[in-house]
């Protein structure tokens, strides 16, 4: 018959914090009408760079759409213009919002919204058909040839909080969990969560006791 001491295996646990960071940028277009003539299917306006969520961005207008199948249709394309060293998970939104005669944003009426992967810098993400150009020259979001385009941005990132590992004795002792695998210490260790707090009431001398008779069952147990 041998003998050998039983170790209990140790319990580690952690969590993860979502954490949201939002920026916003206006971007106003003014002649907005001359210049969807003067651009070709595929060309673009580029926004200047704007911080969100701790990276740099740029937005991308296409008056006449970006590639020959949206011909009719303003594309919007929002890129990241920041170097990364890892995968950037962002919502973004591109709103349009009508301009009042002070020429201020009036509160938004049309909008599109997309949750994606940023891989690396030069990463583009939009709406090819975002409104149609017949659409939009027959509403009221154009004001004397200008139109706002609103982008929200939403980085969510990670952040681990790891917890100090938990001896699964200490989970006996709460009453939590009882890694015995024999009826009798089974019955030694049951109790109530009463019972443990009970415990914590004991004076250290009876506690360190009962905690050496419970590591002297452990090192008994015959394999």
């Amino acid at each position: 018959m041998t003998t050998t001491a039983y170790v209990p295996p140790s319990l580690s646990a952690s969590s993860v914090a979502i954490v949201l960071a939002t920026g916003s940028h206006v971007l106003r277009i003014d002649s907005f009408s001359q210049a969807a003539a003067m651009l070709a299917n595929g060309e673009c306006l580029k926004s200047p760079k704007f911080q969100a969520g701790g990276h740099t961005w740029r937005i991308r207008c296409y008056p006449n759409g970006s590639a020959q199948k949206y011909d009719g249709y303003v594309s919007l394309v929002l890129e990241l213009a920041s170097h990364v060293v890892k995968d950037v998970r962002a919502e973004f939104r591109f709103i349009l919002v009508p301009l009042r005669r002070q020429g201020w944003p009036a509160p938004a009426t049309y909008e599109h919204a997309d949750v994606v992967t940023f891989e690396e810098k030069g990463g583009q993400f939009g709406f090819m058909n975002f409104v149609s150009r017949d659409w939009l020259d027959k509403s009221e979001k154009l004001l004397d040839g200008a139109i706002a385009v609103r982008c929200d941005v939403t980085v969510l990132t990670q952040q681990p909080a790891p917890v100090p590992v938990v001896e699964e004795q200490e989970l006996e002792r709460l009453g939590l969990v009882c890694a015995c695998k024999d009826d009798a210490c089974k019955r030694i260790h049951a109790g109530t969560v009463e019972a443990a707090k009970a415990l914590g009431t004991m004076p250290r001398r009876r506690r360190r006791v009962k905690e050496a008779c419970l590591r002297l069952l452990g090192r008994l147990r015959v394999e």
